[in-house]
C-alpha cells in the first residue's frame, strides 16, 4: 500500500490471497465484502459472476474471518473460478476498533486497495445484483461521459423478516424516476438517502484520492461525499441490485438503544462531514435537525413529558417538526398512563 490510510492499517497477521490466475489489468475490478453471510453470499458470487459484459473483470472478495460457512463457500468458489476470483483471507487480529467495537473498516480498505481494474463496482456479501448487464450499463456511461467519476442506479429493497420486496424503490418511493446528477446541495437530507453501496460504480482514481484521505471510517455516506468533491456523479434510473434489510438491522430495529445507537453514529458522520468536505449550511440545520430527533426521543424514553414538549417546540419553531416528533411525544404521554 502506498497511501495514507496504510499507516492506519496495522497488519498484526498477513492477509492471505488464494492462489489465482486473475488477469493483472482487468477493466473491472468488483469488490465483494462479507462476513457471516452464509445464508447469502453464494447468491452474491453468482450474481457476479453471472454479469454479461464485453469486458473483463476481476472478483476480489474480502472475507472477514466469519464464524459461520461464508469462508468455506467462498474457498470453494475461488477454487472453481481460479481466473476470475481473488479470495483474500482476512483475520479478526487486524480488525479496527470504533467506540470499542470491532468494525469491517481494515477489510474493506484493504481489500479496496487491491483492486486493478480501469473501475470499480461494490457489493455487501448480504446484496445481489440481479440485473446481469449492471456492470455494462455503468462502464458504458462512465466511457461515454468523461466528466463524470461515479454512476449509481435505483435498487431493490428486499425485507428478510417477511420475504417481501419493493422493487425499483427510489422510483416509486423516493419518487426519482428520472437519470439525473446527484447534488451536493441537501446530501444528507435527501441525496443520500436514494444511495445503496450494491449499487456504487466507480472510476479507480475516486478509490484512488479517498484512500488518500487517510479515512479509516469507509461508510458508503463517505464514499460518496468523497466523489463529489472529485467529480460529477451520476444518477440511473435503473433498477440493478438487491438490497437486503436483515431483521433487527442496526438502521430497522424495535431495539430502543439500538436505534440511538444509530442515530448517534449517524449524527457523527454529519459533523464529521461538515468541514471535511466543506458541505453548505443546509447540512448544519439537518444536523442540528436529528440532534434534537435524538434528544426528543431520549426525553420521551425517560417519560420526561415537559422537557419532550420543549424540545420538540424548539424543533417546530426553527422548522424540522416531523411525524416521528410527533411518534415521540405520543410515546411519552403513552408511558405515563
Amino acid at each position: 500500500m502506498n497511501n495514507k490510510i496504510f499507516n492506519k492499517l496495522q497488519l498484526v497477521k498477513p492477509v492471505i490471497e488464494i492462489e489465482n490466475r486473475v488477469n493483472l489489468k482487468p477493466i473491472v475490478s468488483v469488490l465483494l465484502i462479507t462476513y457471516n453471510h452464509q445464508e447469502y453470499i453464494t447468491q452474491s458470487i453468482e450474481s457476479i459472476l453471472n454479469q454479461k459484459t464485453n469486458f473483463d473483470f476481476e472478483i476480489i472478495i474480502g472475507e472477514d474471518d466469519s464464524n459461520d460457512g461464508t469462508r468455506k463457500i467462498c474457498l470453494e468458489y475461488a477454487n472453481k473460478y481460479p481466473e476470475k476470483i481473488r479470495l483474500l483471507l482476512h483475520n479478526k487480529e487486524n480488525k479496527l476498533f470504533r467506540n470499542g467495537h470491532p468494525t469491517g473498516s481494515f477489510n474493506f480498505l484493504y481489500s479496496l486497495n487491491e483492486c486493478r481494474g480501469r473501475y470499480v463496482a461494490v457489493c455487501d456479501g448480504d446484496d445481489y445484483w440481479h440485473y446481469n448487464k449492471k456492470l455494462q450499463l455503468q462502464y458504458d456511461f462512465l466511457i461515454r461521459n468523461a466528466e463524470y467519476k461515479t454512476v449509481l442506479t435505483d435498487f431493490t429493497k428486499l425485507y428478510v423478516k417477511t420475504n417481501t420486496s419493493f422493487e425499483a424503490y427510489n422510483y416509486y418511493k423516493k419518487n426519482e424516476r428520472i437519470d439525473r446528477d446527484i447534488s451536493n446541495k441537501k446530501i444528507f437530507e435527501k441525496e443520500i438517502k436514494i444511495t445503496r453501496t450494491c449499487t456504487f460504480f466507480f472510476d479507480i482514481s475516486i478509490i484512488q484520492s479517498f484512500l488518500q484521505t487517510g479515512i479509516d471510517v469507509p461508510y458508503d455516506t463517505l464514499l460518496i461525499l468523497h466523489a463529489l468533491q472529485e467529480g460529477k456523479v451520476r444518477y440511473l434510473a435503473t433498477d440493478t441490485s438487491t438490497y437486503r434489510i436483515m431483521v433487527n438491522s442496526a438502521s430497522k430495529t424495535n431495539d430502543f438503544s439500538k436505534q440511538q445507537s444509530f442515530l448517534a453514529e449517524y449524527i457523527s458522520i454529519i459533523e464529521f462531514s461538515i468541514p471535511f468536505f466543506k458541505l453548505n449550511k443546509t447540512e448544519n440545520s439537518y444536523l442540528n435537525k436529528q440532534k434534537r430527533m435524538y434528544e426528543i426521543k431520549e426525553m420521551a424514553d425517560k417519560k420526561k413529558i415537559i422537557k419532550t414538549l420543549i424540545i420538540a417546540i424548539k424543533a417546530a419553531l426553527s422548522g424540522h417538526f416531523s411525524k416521528n416528533i410527533l411518534k415521540s411525544i405520543q410515546y411519552s404521554f403513552r408511558k405515563n398512563k
